[in-house]
């Protein structure tokens, strides 16, 4: 059960009813999430305190799937070459 816990954590980060309420305000300024995040913490910008936590969570987001997305690819390129060794 701990480790079910362990594995969604993220998910349990966002609260129901605002999934996805970021990804609006980046689309509806024309940019991509990360590209919105690094605009809204930069010094100065005028953001609200919750677009401000939001963007620190999808910059933390950010950088999990892009850890997670390199070990995928060494798992897949490492069993892929093992089996045309055989």
């Amino acid at each position: 059960m701990a480790e079910k816990t362990k594995k969604k954590w993220m998910q349990g980060a966002v609260r129901p009813g605002h999934e996805g309420e970021f990804t609006r305000k980046a689309k509806s300024a024309g940019m991509g999430v990360q590209e919105y995040a690094s605009h809204v913490l930069s010094e100065g910008s005028g953001a609200s305190t919750t677009t401000k936590r939001q963007a620190s969570f999808a910059k933390a987001a950010g950088h999990v799937a892009a850890k997670h997305s390199e070990r995928r690819k060494r798992i897949y390129s490492h069993a892929s070459s093992q089996k045309q060794m055989r």
